[in-house]
C-alpha cells in the first residue's frame, strides 16, 4: 500500500490485529476483504487502483513443490509457471549458497572455541540464496557444548526452532563454565538428593540414568539463568546474569531450587498415594473408573514425567497450588462423589478444548501458543475455584472469561 495511505493506519501492528479480527478469511478476494475491514474500522474508502499490482520481490511468496516421496521438485515465485512447467529438470532446485560476505562470516566463526562471551561481530543469521539470487533461507549461529574441551563451539543450523533448542543447551553450558567449582558441588549435592523414592519417576524417561541426570541439572540451571534467548545471548545480558548469580552464589541458588523441587516431588507422591488408596476395584461404592482416569490425567498434567524438559511458564508455587487443589479434591470426592461430579460438570468442555489444542500443538503459531498457555492457566485457576476455593485464585475467573479467552485462542489457530 502506498505510504500516503499506510500512514493513516498507524500503529500498523494494532491495525493488522484489528483487520484480522474483522476480516472473513478463506473466501473471496483478499483485496475486497481488506477494503471492507478498513472501511469499517477507519472509515477510509479504498479503490482497487490504490493497491500495487505487483509486490516487491521481498514480499512475494516463494513456492516449494514436493513430490510424493517428500523431495523438493521445484521452487520459484510464480506458482502458475511452476505448475505449467511440467517439472522440467532445469527447474530442479539447487543447494542454496552463501554470498561473498556471508561466506566470510561463516568461515570466520564456524568451529571457533569460546570459554566466555566473545561473539562480537557474529550476526543473528546469515542469509542463503538461490542460483537466481533470491533469499532462500538463513543459517542461524548456535553454541555447541564441548564438554571434553571445556568450551562452546560455534556451529550453524538451518532450522530456526532447532537452533533455539540447541542454543539453550550451549548457553547454559557457557554459564556453567563461569562457575566450575560451584557447579561441581551442586552436581554432587543433586546426585545425593535425587536418590530417594520420590524422585524415581523423574528418571523413567526412556533414557539412561546419566542422560536423565544431565537433563535434571540443565533444568535447575535453566531455572537459575533463564529465561534464555532464542539466539546467541547478548553480551550485556550474559555479563549481568553472571554477576547476579555470582553475588547470590550458584551453589546456594541451586540448593534452594533443588530443595523446592524435592518438596514438590514429595507432595506429588502424597497425591499419588492418596489416589491409589481411594481407587481400589473391590471398593465398589467408590470405584469409578472414569473418575480414576480423570484424576490421574490431572496429576499427569500438573506433574508430567518430562516436567524437567519443559522450558516455558514453569512456576514452583503454581505447581504447589495445583497439587494442593487436587489433594483437597480427592479428600472431598472420598466424602461425597456425587457432589464432585456436580462441581466438575462445567469444567468438562474446557478440558476437551485443552485436548484439542494439545493435539495441534506443533502446528500452532507463536501467538496462538501464548494465548493457549493463558487459557490453560485460566482453566487451572477455574479448577481451584471449583474444588478448593479456600486456596484463592491468582486472578478473577469466570465462565465468560474462559469463553472469551478460548475464542481469542481459536482465532489465532
Amino acid at each position: 500500500m502506498p505510504k500516503s495511505l499506510r500512514k493513516k493506519l498507524v500503529p500498523i501492528n494494532d491495525t493488522v490485529t484489528w483487520l484480522l479480527d474483522d476480516m472473513l478469511r478463506g473466501t473471496g478476494s483478499l483485496h475486497a476483504a481488506l477494503e471492507a475491514a478498513i472501511l469499517k474500522r477507519f472509515k477510509i474508502l479504498l479503490q482497487r487502483s490504490d493497491w500495487s499490482e505487483e509486490l516487491p520481490v521481498h514480499l512475494q511468496p516463494r513456492f516449494l513443490l514436493f513430490g510424493d516421496d517428500g523431495k523438493e521438485i521445484c521452487a520459484g515465485r510464480n506458482l502458475r509457471s511452476l505448475l505449467d512447467s511440467g517439472f522440467k529438470s532445469q527447474d530442479m532446485p539447487q543447494e542454496p549458497t552463501l554470498q561473498k560476505e556471508g561466506e566470510a562470516i561463516f568461515k570466520r566463526w564456524r568451529g571457533s572455541e569460546h570459554k566466555e562471551w566473545s561473539f562480537h561481530g557474529l550476526p543473528a543469521a546469515i542469509p542463503t540464496f538461490t542460483q537466481q539470487g533470491e533469499v532462500s533461507g538463513f543459517l542461524y549461529p548456535i553454541l555447541m557444548p564441548q564438554v571434553d574441551k571445556g568450551c562452546v563451539v560455534i556451529g550453524f543450523e538451518k532450522n530456526m526452532q532447532l537452533a533455539e533448542i540447541k542454543n539453550w543447551a550451549g548457553t547454559l553450558f557457557l554459564y556453567r563454565l563461569q562457575f566450575p567449582d560451584q557447579f561441581k558441588a551442586l552436581k554432587k549435592m543433586c546426585a545425593t538428593s535425587f536418590s530417594g523414592p520420590s524422585a524415581v519417576f523423574l528418571f523413567d524417561l526412556e533414557m539412561t540414568h546419566k542422560v536423565a541426570f544431565e537433563a535434571l541439572l540443565d533444568f535447575l540451571l535453566h531455572l537459575i539463568f533463564g529465561p534464555l534467548p532464542s539466539g546467541i545471548i547478548k553480551e550485556n545480558e550474559f555479563i549481568e546474569k553472571v554477576a547476579e548469580v555470582r553475588m547470590q552464589g550458584l551453589y546456594a541458588l541451586g540448593k534452594k531450587m533443588c530443595e523446592e523441587f524435592l518438596r514438590l516431588l514429595r507432595k506429588r507422591r502424597m497425591v499419588f498415594d492418596a489416589l491409589r488408596k481411594i481407587f481400589i476395584p473391590d471398593k465398589t461404592n467408590l470405584y469409578h473408573p472414569e473418575k480414576e482416569a480423570e484424576f490421574y490425567a490431572h496429576l499427569r498434567d500438573i506433574f508430567p514425567k518430562d516436567l524437567m524438559l519443559q522450558r516455558h511458564g514453569l512456576s514452583f508455587p503454581d505447581l504447589d497450588r495445583q497439587l494442593q487443589c487436587l489433594l483437597i479434591r480427592i479428600e472431598r470426592f472420598y466424602a461425597n462423589p456425587a457432589k464432585d461430579s456436580q462441581k466438575a460438570a462445567p469444567l468438562s468442555k474446557h478440558l476437551c478444548n485443552l485436548n484439542q489444542i494439545a493435539a495441534q500443538r506443533d502446528g500452532l503459531s507463536k501467538e496462538a501458543f501464548e494465548l493457549a498457555a493463558i487459557y490453560k492457566m485460566m482453566v487451572n485457576e477455574y479448577r481451584i475455584a471449583l474444588f478448593s476455593p479456600e486456596i484463592k485464585t491468582r486472578i478473577s475467573i469466570s465462565e465468560k472469561k474462559l469463553e472469551d479467552q478460548w475464542r481469542a485462542t481459536l482465532a489465532r489457530c
